[in-house]
């Protein structure tokens, strides 16, 4: 029974919204200074709570997480027209069914079968930047292009390497307008819709042909047209198979791409971190393509991309609304109202983060890594709706990285700025300039 209607402390001025989304790190941080581990503050008549304390998050998105919605928050209205019915954007019964069902095709085993793909684009990619050396490379655009063909290839085995490809520039416009998003501004919307319906059409096509021709070409597709709900028998239909599609492709590239991103750059600012890192890969590769298996024994490697995402997370904010009043922490929460947990605040506590603003691997040693509550980092969110494409996602950012720093250290472009720009995903503002070094 809820017995308290103590309010969480906060602003008591009714704040602009406008104004939080010029800098809403810095409101972030600022609030949780001030306020500490849960603050409500009001946005534009919009009562909202930001719960920055481990057991808060765990509450919301794990132990009372069926009555926090993400139907109602700004993120669901945006994505929602979209993705409609994919594991995103979907709530309650449809959502749990669609898990079910998408749950095979994420199996670990599955997933493995995928790092031969995962390396042979990247090596394509090295190939090319080897004849770019000396040029100043956008680290960002470069990363988004690679995750993209590697996500279009693993999902439906389709090819957007090519200049020329209407699928490719058409995420690319998608990427752009939501990192972007403004409803009232008509141009923004038109070539939102146009580059949508352009994905759309391309996927719907392949579906058509792939039900045509059903075979299994060992893609994430040929998972998704055979899923059956096991307690009720139920198939996808086509438009539901085209809403995961989009939902994967979408969310399957454009995070990964920007972790990498944060990783190069903190490793340009960071030479003896980064020397280690080549020292682990030399010791244990020896100059040789990596692979799955080389994975567990590449430990300071993985440090590093979880430490980068845990100073930038590329999903950087997580809202849900409360179905029924609650309580957190003593205080109310109540029902209608938005609830927020932000990773990129979560992973800056001073409660459990030592110097959280350094950049130090050794934050994830294994003996430290173990006496942090789980809910102290979640750049893959937590609970029930964890990310499916975790350990997809992990094992790409692995490899990527490994094969990089065999063959080349990066550095930034002299004096380029680095703001971090916190849009639907967490990207730097005026994008990454880095120039190749070979490694001899």
């Amino acid at each position: 029974m809820i017995s308290a209607k103590k309010h969480p402390p906060g602003p008591e001025t009714d704040l602009a919204v406008q104004e939080i989304r010029r800098d809403p790190l810095q409101f972030i941080m600022r609030i949780t200074g001030e306020y500490g581990d849960i603050v409500r503050y009001r946005a534009d008549g919009w009562a909202a709570t930001l719960v920055n304390h481990p057991d808060y998050v765990k509450r919301v998105l794990q132990d009372n997480h069926r009555n926090y919605t993400k139907e109602g928050t700004p993120d669901f209205m945006m994505l929602k027209p979209m993705l409609g019915e994919g594991i995103l954007t979907s709530e309650g019964e449809s959502w749990l069914q669609q898990r079910r069902m998408a749950q095979p095709a994420f199996h670990r085993k599955r997933i493995e079968a995928f790092g031969t793909l995962m390396t042979d684009l990247t090596a394509l990619m090295l190939d090319q930047w080897e004849t770019q050396i000396g040029q100043p490379l956008e680290m960002v655009k470069e990363m988004t292009q690679l995750t993209l063909r590697i996500v279009a290839r693993a999902l439906f085995s389709y090819d957007v390497s090519s200049e020329a490809d209407v699928f490719g520039r058409a995420v690319e416009v998608l990427n752009e307008s939501m990192g972007h998003f403004d409803p009232t501004n008509m141009d923004v919307r038109r070539q939102f819709r146009s580059a949508l319906i352009t994905i759309q059409q391309i996927v719907h096509q392949i579906i058509q042909e792939r039900r045509l021709h059903p075979e299994d070409r060992g893609d994430f597709l040929s998972m998704l047209l055979v899923a059956q709900d096991e307690e009720t028998g139920y198939r996808m239909n086509d438009r539901q198979v085209r809403d995961q599609v989009l939902t994967l492709l979408l969310a399957g590239h454009e995070t990964t791409a920007k972790a990498l991103s944060w990783t190069f750059y903190l490793l340009s600012q960071h030479p003896e971190i980064e020397e280690r890192l080549v020292q682990e890969l030399n010791t244990v590769l020896g100059g040789r393509t990596p692979t799955i298996e080389d994975l567990p024994h590449l430990p300071y490697s993985w440090m590093i991309i979880e430490e980068s995402m845990r100073l930038y997370p590329p999903i950087w904010l997580l809202s849900r609304v409360a179905v029924a009043d609650d309580e957190i922490g003593g205080f109310h929460i109540p029902a209608g109202s938005l609830v927020a947990v932000s990773p990129y605040a979560m992973h800056r506590h001073p409660g459990y983060w030592e110097n959280p603003e350094r950049f130090d691997p050794e934050h994830f040693r294994p003996e430290r890594a173990a006496e942090r509550p789980t809910f102290a980092y979640l750049p893959f969110s937590g609970g029930p709706r964890l990310c499916l494409g975790k350990h997809f996602a992990s094992v790409e950012a692995h490899l990527v990285l490994a094969m990089i720093y065999q063959r080349f250290r990066l550095r930034l472009a002299p004096a380029h700025p680095v703001v971090p720009e916190a849009l639907v995903t967490l990207r730097p503002h005026y994008g990454l300039p880095m120039t190749l070094h070979p490694i001899s």
